[in-house]
């Protein structure tokens, strides 16, 4: 008898050590949870912190870019301007030498030359001021449909070229060769000209006018297609630089949410470990009663062995 009854106490002095040792599992692992989600959202503030500072040196490098571009937009105008230059004072050194031919020539003719050369020059005179004004049209048509194919050929290398020095370089050799070919043609008509009226002194002044004339709406023309082809390139590389803080916010967003995600997926691995604690501990209560019922009496989960012991004795 007393054997049993010390199997039976030891019994129940080890359910009570099992609950003990099961309880303050159950409260570590639950501890461990707990510790676990906040590093968890640690994380997601770390990631959106990195996505914030992410996007502002994108930002930066942008402003850096549009910098760059302007100064490189700055150069092709200068350069433009020195080409303008150039054939202004080009055009400018024919017509002298074409009127300085000319003042010879009607100096050394006869009096019948000059009389020629004036009835010649009024007949030409009326067919000159139809001549012009049809001229002045087709200039004007002709400066119209040059702005409008260079600016298409300046788009097309903005959009091929995507915002690279390459593309500003092509848009600057594109427009001083237009201007060089504009010069070409306005200096081989000047000395046409000042051939076929050399016995008119006052066709020289007329043909100069008209040179100035050409090379002023060449000038004009040339500075038109520099604006357009520079805002072009700055409009492109807009686009681009929008693209790519697209493109880096969606990284960052997606970053943010795979961290959230894993956190989350922690925090549920930290419930299952408790779950599972609680459960363990359950187990351990019914094999402590299942126990005490092969012990031959019921001993409680929560009370200790002796006090049922002093009951039964009493």
């Amino acid at each position: 008898m007393a054997e049993a009854e010390r199997a039976a106490a030891a019994g129940a002095a080890m359910v009570v050590e099992t609950e003990a040792c099961l309880e303050a599992v159950a409260m570590a692992v639950g501890k461990a949870a707990v510790a676990m989600g906040a590093a968890g959202k640690e994380a997601v503030a770390l990631g959106v912190e990195t996505g914030v500072a992410g996007r502002a040196a994108e930002g930066r490098a942008a402003e850096g870019r549009a910098a760059e571009a302007w100064a490189a937009e700055e150069r092709a105008a200068a350069v433009l301007e020195g080409a303008t230059e150039v054939a202004g004072r080009a055009v400018a050194a024919v017509a002298g030498r074409a009127v300085a031919g000319r003042a010879e020539v009607w100096a050394e003719a006869t009096e019948e030359e000059r009389a020629v050369a004036e009835r010649a020059v009024a007949q030409e005179e009326a067919m000159e001021a139809v001549a012009m004004a049809e001229a002045r049209v087709a200039v004007e048509m002709e400066v119209g449909a040059t702005v409008g194919a260079e600016m298409e050929g300046g788009m097309a290398m903005v959009v091929m070229a995507a915002g690279t020095e390459e593309a500003t370089a092509a848009v600057m050799v594109a427009v001083v060769m237009a201007v060089a070919a504009w010069v070409e043609e306005d200096v081989a008509v000047a000395a046409t000209e000042a051939v076929v009226m050399a016995v008119e002194g006052k066709a020289v002044g007329r043909a100069a006018e008209k040179a100035g004339a050409r090379a002023a709406v060449t000038a004009a023309v040339g500075r038109v297609v520099a604006v357009t082809a520079a805002a072009m390139v700055v409009a492109g590389r807009a686009v681009a630089m929008a693209a790519a803080g697209r493109a880096a916010g969606r990284v960052a967003s997606m970053d943010v949410a795979a961290a959230g995600r894993a956190a989350a997926g922690r925090a549920a691995a930290g419930r299952a470990a408790g779950r599972a604690a609680g459960r363990a501990a359950a187990a351990g209560r019914a094999a402590a009663g299942r126990a005490a019922a092969q012990g031959g009496g019921r001993v409680s989960a929560t009370r200790p062995a002796s006090r049922w012991l002093r009951r039964r004795d009493s």
